[in-house]
């Protein structure tokens, strides 16, 4: 394995800086996958020509891949890197599959707000909507109809809490299109901003319209399938072959 490519659990704090100043601070997480490891080394070689504010990890869950992750960055500053990282990756044989997937960080704050985060994306009432939202329903981001993680060991959660620092969105799909990525991160950021005034998932489309979020996110928000009333959910889902343990 190429040098420079991190191990898994590696602190990014203990290389990268945190950029910008805010009262938090996001972070993302691209796994990219190849053909071949030598274009996944031509990559690696490249990356750093490139890049200061990233670094690459191993991520085991795909054959020849790494992931990219980025500085605990401000919004706007992360926003406005992600147009080059993209492209970067488009133009360097990266690519995504179902096995790949698109992780976004936020620093935890008080700790109610950090489980009504969880609370709010995992309410069966807007299931569908999420799910439409987001692009893919994951054993690795599996929602539940609990209040709180019973697992403390697994991070298989659509959002997981038990990162000592932040809270991760697990819930999208990746696609290397710069809108739809950035869709991804303001959805964090309103959720975020918000958490103490959402009820359901139509105050987000209310409120990105209120913020003046741009057309393409809004249109995303709406084009979505609503939850049937009264629809009933397991209590993990996808369904797990060992629920007793969720």
């Amino acid at each position: 394995m190429n040098k420079k490519i991190y191990d898994s659990k590696m602190n990014v704090l203990s290389i990268l800086n945190k950029i910008g100043n805010s009262e938090f601070y996001f972070g993302i997480e691209i796994e990219v996958e190849f053909n071949s490891n030598d274009e996944r080394n031509k990559f690696v070689d490249k990356f750093y020509d490139n890049f200061t504010d990233f670094l690459l990890k191993k991520e085991m869950s795909i054959l020849c891949g790494v992931e990219i992750v980025s500085s605990p960055m401000t919004y706007e500053i992360l926003i406005d890197k992600l147009q080059d990282i993209i492209l970067f990756c488009n133009n360097n044989n990266a690519m995504c599959s179902e096995r790949t997937g698109l992780h976004i960080h936020v620093s935890k704050t008080i700790l109610s707000d950090d489980i009504k985060i969880f609370q709010f994306i995992n309410n069966p009432i807007n299931r569908e909507e999420i799910i439409g939202f987001s692009g893919r329903l994951s054993p690795y981001a599996r929602y539940t109809t609990r209040n709180f993680p019973k697992n403390k060991s697994a991070r298989g959660y659509s959002v997981n809490l038990l990162n000592p620092n932040t809270v991760e969105f697990r819930i999208f799909e990746l696609k290397l299109d710069f809108e739809w990525i950035t869709g991804c991160l303001m959805f964090c950021n309103l959720v975020k901003k918000n958490i103490n005034s959402l009820k359901k998932y139509n105050d987000l489309i209310q409120l990105s319209h209120l913020e003046n979020y741009p057309k393409y996110f809004i249109d995303r928000l709406e084009n979505v399938s609503s939850t049937p009333k009264d629809k009933k959910y397991p209590i993990i889902y996808p369904i797990s072959d060992y629920m007793q343990y969720w």
